[in-house]
């Protein structure tokens, strides 16, 4: 499919060439003064002329030869090199870097697992409004981002061709032509703040200090870059987002350029300012527990990211404030760590990529050895059963070595990219996720699968009366309740979570909410499971459902009889998803549902942006009429079959209903254990 998308623009989108492009963008230093006077005076006014260095570059500034001026600063920077290495640039797509360099020379580009080649306007110019070719904002984002640009600097310096740095030379020149700064003032299109902060900081600035050994990087791309790094930084300034990790990109950007090019006037003013705002942010903004406010560990990598450059850049300036940011990003770190599968893997929560949580700390962790800073050591592997939790982010982490890892969401839904995924639970099994997290697909807003990935629908969730959304705080520290009594033997120890959620009422008078009370408790013991306790409140009838979300990777069988799901695929960690009968309450049904389109999406993964694939849902559904009792067994298989049966019934114990669960294993080696679950409110 790709190459057709790529043979279509081929065939219909003049070529980019170097020719198509010279017209718009001064040839010469001196055509460049002549047409531009005001933007290179303006940069030279910009400039310390008096520190050591670039005294001859103000000598001739100041007697009205421009073009000398602009030489004589070029000679100053390629012999004055940056610290290179405290600035940071975009690694390539997960793509050949090689196949998306040579793309790239010729206006094809990859963003987000999606190539086009850009339309060349009538001026010679690239279309820098173009969308790509699902007509989506965000493929017209990472191209004003100039997110092609790292492959460029990474294919010139693994090989040295300046191809790529002419082509790098290009591009950057005709954004600029192409980009007057707005006359009104606003941030617009790409001067939107957000992408001002990511070109600076993602592609051009690390690019600017790389290719200045470079012949093809021409002095008229050179002086017009610099002139617009700092133009826009200036703009950026006090237009910045008021808050979340767009603004700690903002703030980023700006120390970036201070740090980068120490001969700006401005730049111990820009630094000061940045680290003033990005401390107010993070203390309006972290948790203690070290969790960022959006509860997505997808921008909880973005901010420590951010948190760690930014410190990097004050530790290399000699900045007093390097060892505070430093502190903040060892805390934003130990949230990253906390979530972590046992393969390194993170949560797909709250518009999440599938991203080696691990992969992310290491190189930062490498950051810190290059600059001579310790780096907190991680939590080591366990070898007993363990609980993490982030209390504040209402994250709980339940599991067993070897075995299997429980990820529960109690929390709040978090700020800026929240999901209706209150009291979901994700499930990893030996090697392999089994129970999953949809992920986010899309950001159009008007859209079916949007509201499929967001929605409670992509979560392993109880669905309300076809998917009530729930009455949930976005914001503030919801408590991790763990310290109910689990009446069982002492021979099997346990580990337990619990939270609950409301949903609203239906009609045009809205009943009395239902409640969603969920309860987990892990149990080590032979086999080992997790017990999965769902009571719903209600003093009316309705209807539930109830999907359990497996990974595409997972070949999902169901007993019609029995209603256990079960994974079925040697070689790797398996899952029995069995409902257990409570009294005579069961699930009325249950069925398998794969790549459903209509009437609503269901039964899809996505793994990053762009990206969705068919996955198997076993989708258990009961009409229930007043307050209701669902119990699951989660029995992770990892080698033989385990054949399990399990039945609950209700108790009182001083006064207080409990549930009774007795779980029987008849195979290899018979096991009985019963053991009583409180139920209400922990």
């Amino acid at each position: 499919m790709r190459g057709w998308v790529i043979f279509v623009y081929l065939l219909f989108v003049p070529h980019f060439s170097c020719a198509a492009l010279l017209p718009p963008v001064p040839r010469t230093l001196e055509e460049l003064c002549q047409r531009e006077p005001e933007m290179v005076e303006r940069l030279f006014r910009s400039l310390d002329l008096d520190r050591p260095g670039l005294d001859k570059v103000g000598e001739a500034f100041r007697a009205n030869h421009l073009p000398e001026a602009c030489r004589r600063l070029i000679v100053y920077y390629k012999s004055h090199p940056q610290y290179v290495s405290a600035l940071s640039i975009e690694n390539p797509s997960s793509r050949s870097a090689e196949v998306e360099g040579n793309e790239a020379l010729r206006g094809i580009f990859t963003f987000q697992e999606v190539t086009a080649a850009v339309p060349v306007l009538p001026s010679g110019c690239l279309d820098w409004g173009f969308r790509g070719p699902k007509d989506d904002f965000e493929w017209w984002g990472m191209l004003q981002r100039n997110a092609f640009i790292p492959v460029l600097i990474a294919r010139w310096e693994k090989t040295k061709d300046e191809r790529y740095a002419a082509a790098f030379s290009r591009y950057v020149t005709d954004w600029i032509v192409s980009n007057p700064e707005p006359d009104d003032g606003l941030a617009a299109d790409g001067w939107e703040t957000m992408l001002i902060a990511r070109r600076l900081t993602d592609a051009w600035i690390s690019a600017f200090f790389i290719l200045q050994p470079s012949r093809d990087f021409t002095d008229v791309a050179r002086i017009m870059m610099l002139a617009s790094a700092v133009r826009q930084t200036e703009f950026l300034m006090p237009r910045l987002t008021e808050e979340g990790n767009h603004l700690n990109a903002e703030l980023l950007a700006i120390a970036t350029t201070a740090a980068a090019w120490p001969e700006l006037r401005r730049s111990r003013e820009w630094l000061d300012f940045a680290v003033a705002k990005q401390r107010e942010e993070l203390e309006a903004r972290v948790y203690p527990d070290g969790s960022q406010e959006e509860l997505s560990n997808h921008y909880q990598i973005v901010v420590a990211n951010h948190t760690e450059r930014l410190a990097n850049l004050l530790h290399y300036a000699k900045h007093p404030a390097a060892d505070e940011m430093y502190k903040w990003a060892d805390l934003l770190w130990s949230a990253v760590a906390a979530v972590a599968r046992p393969d390194g893997y993170g949560p797909l929560n709250n518009d999440g990529d599938l991203e080696n949580n691990f992969y992310q700390i290491n190189i930062a962790r490498e950051g810190r050895l290059c600059a001579k800073v310790p780096f907190p050591a991680l939590p080591a592997i366990p070898l007993t059963p363990y609980r993490r939790e982030l209390p504040w982010a209402g994250e709980v982490i339940l599991g067993v070595p070897k075995v299997g890892q429980i990820f529960f969401n109690v929390g709040p839904l978090g700020s800026a990219h929240q999901h209706y995924d209150g009291l979901h639970l994700s499930l990893f099994v030996q090697d392999r996720e089994v129970l999953v997290d949809c992920g986010r697909y899309t950001y159009k807003v008007i859209d079916s699968w949007r509201k499929y990935f967001t929605g409670p629908w992509g979560h392993n969730v109880i669905i309300v009366d076809g998917g009530l959304p729930p009455l949930e705080p976005l914001v503030g520290m919801r408590e991790v309740k763990s310290d109910f009594q689990v009446q069982t033997s002492a021979a099997v120890k346990t580990e337990q979570a619990w939270g609950e959620v409301s949903f609203r009422g239906t009609g045009f008078l809205p009943s009395r909410p239902v409640t969603h009370r969920r309860s987990i408790v892990q149990l080590d013991s032979q086999p080992v499971c997790w017990v999965v306790l769902d009571e719903i409140e209600s003093a009316g009838s309705h209807r539930i459902e109830i999907p359990w979300h497996f990974h595409p990777s997972c070949h999902v069988q169901i007993n019609p009889v029995t209603q256990v799901a079960e994974t079925v695929d040697p070689g790797h960690g398996n899952l029995q998803l069995v409902p257990v009968p409570v009294g005579n309450s069961m699930p009325d049904s249950v069925r398998l549902v794969k790549g459903q389109r209509w009437p609503f999406p269901l039964g899809w993964y996505s793994p990053e942006y762009n990206v969705k694939q068919a996955s198997p849902v076993a989708l258990y559904e009961k009409e229930i009429s007043g307050s209701t009792i669902l119990v699951w067994l989660l029995v992770p298989v990892c080698g033989e079959v385990p054949q399990i049966s399990a039945c609950a019934t209700l108790r009182e114990i001083s006064s207080r209903p409990y549930l009774n669960l007795k779980i029987k294993k008849i195979s290899s080696g018979n096991f009985e254990e019963s053991f009583s679950l409180p139920l209400g409110e922990k």
